[in-house]
């Protein structure tokens, strides 16, 4: 008996290593140049001529002819996909899964409508993994993967608004506007899977500062935090502090903890939006003075 499971390439994986899976592609259109989101795409290349392109975009998702070859021959088929409020994706491998089980009476499909994107639709194709891999039964992975779906959340910052602009669901003035002050827009996921403006922040410290604000209050932290005692709240960071330091640590033989690793990412990420953006893009200098400070407290210690 085989089970595989199958994501669009909005989970962004290609492979489950020891378990049977496949993605299937969304694709980009932009004038005459076609993006398919498969292991052969050229990201940074698709990414430096969308920055570039004053045109249209579009994107196309996959028909019921490429979700039922994703399920080959398998005897059960766990599917996630984009949110249905983004895409006919979801919709799609719905028609191919009644068909898949029309030609195969015995075997079963079940599609999950992700209500997410990116993050979200990864971490409910590696919760289906983890069930297929407990040996799990059909009904109960279906009931653990969507009570996870029920009670997570995706929050996002966008820094650039440039593909809205592009396609015409913002002014142009706007864009430019957005990009010369530096304005982040956090979104989050709707309750039907929709992509909701939650709030607008100058700068990327904000910016992060209100990503955090809005996870603890979808956690329900907030007010605790808020009503806690400093001492209380500062000895709670200090304890999740060191679990994720002791992580880190254990990962890579002692040679990183959870400063070093944060720092060199941060500074990673600054000469990659210097290469793009230049020094004047406030987010170069923010990551590299947050990587100075990480570099600094971790050389105090």
């Amino acid at each position: 008996m085989m089970t595989k499971i199958v994501a669009d390439s909005s989970a962004d994986l290609l492979t489950l290593g020891d378990l049977p899976f496949a993605s299937v592609p969304l694709t980009i259109h932009a004038g005459d140049r076609v993006f398919v989101d498969d292991e052969h795409c050229d990201i940074d290349g698709m990414i430096a001529f969308l920055r570039t392109y004053k045109g249209k975009t579009t994107t196309s998702c996959p028909n019921t002819e490429c979700w039922l070859k994703a399920f080959g021959n398998a005897d059960t088929v766990y599917c996630v996909t984009i949110s249905s409020a983004m895409s006919g994706t979801y919709n799609a491998a719905m028609l191919a899964a009644k068909e898949y089980m029309e030609l195969h009476p015995e075997r079963r499909v079940h599609v999950f409508d992700s209500l997410s994107a990116g993050p979200g639709c990864t971490q409910m194709v590696e919760k289906v993994a983890d069930c297929v891999r407990k040996g799990l039964s059909f009904e109960d992975t279906v009931a653990a993967v969507t009570a996870f779906r029920d009670r997570a959340n995706l929050i996002f910052s966008l820094a650039s608004v440039h593909n809205f602009v592009a396609n015409g669901r913002v002014s142009a003035a706007v864009g430019a506007i957005v990009g010369i002050l530096g304005i982040r827009v956090i979104g989050k996921a709707g309750v039907k899977g929709e992509l909701v403006i939650a709030s607008k922040s100058r700068g990327d410290h904000k910016a992060m500062q209100n990503m955090l604000g809005a996870m603890m209050k979808l956690m329900g932290l907030d007010g605790k935090v808020k009503t806690a005692p400093a001492s209380k709240v500062q000895e709670g960071i200090k304890l999740l502090l060191n679990a994720v330091d002791q992580g880190i640590l254990d990962a890579t033989d002692g040679l990183l903890d959870a400063k070093t690793l944060t720092a060199g990412a941060l500074t990673v990420a600054a000469l990659r939006s210097k290469t793009k953006y230049g020094w004047a893009a406030p987010g170069a200098m923010t990551l590299l003075w947050w990587a100075s400070k990480l570099f600094g407290a971790q050389s105090n210690e």
